[in-house]
C-alpha cells in the first residue's frame, strides 16, 4: 500500500472494555476506522458522543481472529440471524499500572470482513496473531 492511504471503514458490532484510565466499557452497532497510525472505534448515530474509542498503533499489542464457542450464545443468535457472525477480531492493548489494566476492543463485522480486516492490519504493520481463539 502507498505511504498516503486512505482511512478505510468497517460496519459491524462493536464491544469495548475499556480499563486503562478508569474508561468505561460499551457495545452496539457501530464501525472501525483503520489507517496507519491508529484504529477508531466508534458508535454509530447519535451515540458516537458516547461510545468513542482511538487507539494508536504502538499502544496495540496484539490482535487476533475470535471464534465462537460452540454452544454459546453469540453462536446461536449468528445461526438464527444470518447477518450476524460468529467470528469476530479482538485488539488488546499493553498492559498499564500496577494492575497491568488493559483495554479489549471486539469487532464482528456484519459483512463477514473479519479475513479482510485481518490481512489489512498486517499489510499495515499491526502486531497481528492469526491463531483463532475461543
Amino acid at each position: 500500500m502507498e505511504n498516503d492511504v486512505e482511512p478505510i471503514r468497517f460496519v459491524g458490532g462493536l464491544t469495548v472494555d475499556g480499563n486503562v484510565g478508569g474508561r468505561t466499557g460499551w457495545r452496539g452497532h457501530g464501525r472501525l476506522t483503520v489507517d496507519r497510525e491508529g484504529i477508531d472505534f466508534a458508535l454509530d448515530s447519535g451515540f458516537r458522543w458516547l461510545g468513542n474509542r482511538y487507539i494508536k498503533r504502538d499502544d496495540l499489542a496484539v490482535v487476533y481472529p475470535v471464534q465462537a464457542r460452540r454452544l454459546s450464545l453469540t453462536s446461536l443468535i449468528a445461526a438464527i440471524v444470518p447477518q450476524l457472525p460468529d467470528t469476530a477480531v479482538r485488539f488488546v492493548t499493553h498492559p498499564v499500572g500496577a494492575f497491568n489494566d488493559r483495554d479489549t476492543c471486539l469487532f464482528a463485522s456484519y459483512r463477514n470482513e473479519q479475513g479482510k480486516l485481518i490481512d489489512l492490519l498486517e499489510e499495515l504493520g499491526y502486531p497481528v496473531d492469526r491463531r483463532p481463539r475461543t
